[in-house]
């Protein structure tokens, strides 16, 4: 089982694909993480649909979070999947990617110091669901949630789900929490809108296991941004490990920047891979891709 201290190491605007297997423990995991949630001020909001909202309130209570208390105060939330993912008679994960910039603002006009969302993802199961959209919505919302407010787990059952969907749905998430996970687990990579200029923060490593998380939420948060006429961040200087995949993905990104993009803190390592995919011969200096600016960071004397 997950460790219920492993919930502890997540911290606002990530959002992190949960698999699990064991209702009773999982529910222990929830609680912590809820716990968590309101001991430090936050809106938390439970979206649910294996099991009911009554007895996932009861549940709580048997682990000792002030559940009730906490809903009549407007802290807590239990929501059903059908007034949530479903309400527009489906799934339509535009729509849901909309609304949550719409939950996001009101738990800030509620003046929370964040939101916090477990999710159960045992919805998509059902047989109207257009199963093929969930890895798209996954990876695109990244962009709404990596606002250092937000935190986010959806919570995927690996008995029900298919293995090949489980695989899509992890790599649309900046980080995956396995089952076993222990106390000592920890997001594999943070992903932070910047707030002051255009741009985006990674934190932690970047490959296969959450690209398709990496290239949503970078051209995404490119789009959003171009209307400024700045040019485009990607701040690495907290990157410990980035694969070629990654590389490629940031040169690439470069050409759909009006302003052009700048990769700052980069270790020589990415800029290497950065240099071989755009044929530069230098750094720190116009790359050969048109628009893209590489900075090395220094190295620890």
């Amino acid at each position: 089982m997950v460790s219920p201290t492993a919930v502890e190491r997540l911290r606002r605007g990530d959002h992190a694909c949960w698999l699990y297997d064991n209702e009773p423990q999982g529910l222990t995991v929830v609680a912590r993480y809820v716990q968590v949630g309101l001991d430090g001020g936050e809106k938390v909001l439970l979206l649910t649909d294996s099991v009911r909202p009554e007895a996932l309130l009861a549940g709580l209570d048997a682990h000792g979070v002030d559940g009730d208390g906490c809903a009549r105060s407007g802290q807590l939330e239990i929501v059903t999947a059908d007034d949530a993912y479903l309400a527009t008679r489906g799934f339509d994960p535009e729509t849901m990617i909309a609304s949550w910039t719409g939950t996001i603002g009101a738990a800030r006009d509620g003046g929370w110091a964040g939101l916090r969302v477990a999710a159960d993802m045992s919805w998509a199961l059902r047989p109207t669901v257009d199963a093929s959209r969930l890895a798209w919505y996954e990876a695109h919302v990244n962009s709404v949630f990596s606002d250092d407010y937000t935190t986010v787990v959806c919570q995927y059952d690996r008995r029900r789900f298919p293995a090949s969907e489980l695989r899509r749905v992890a790599a649309a998430h900046p980080a995956t929490m396995p089952v076993g996970a222990d106390g000592d687990w920890e997001p594999l990579l943070h992903l932070t809108r910047m707030t002051d200029q255009p741009g985006l923060r990674l934190s932690g490593e970047a490959d296969v296991s959450n690209h398709e998380a990496i290239a949503a939420t970078l051209y995404d948060t490119i789009v959003a941004t171009a209307h400024t006429g700045r040019e485009f961040v990607v701040d690495v200087t907290e990157l410990r490990f980035a694969d070629a995949a990654t590389a490629d993905l940031l040169v690439t990104a470069a050409r759909a920047c009006p302003a052009g993009l700048a990769v700052v803190g980069c270790s020589r390592t990415l800029a290497q891979m950065m240099a071989w995919a755009t044929e530069m011969d230098h750094f720190g200096a116009e790359a050969g891709t048109s628009g893209l600016r590489v900075v090395v960071r220094r190295q620890a004397s």
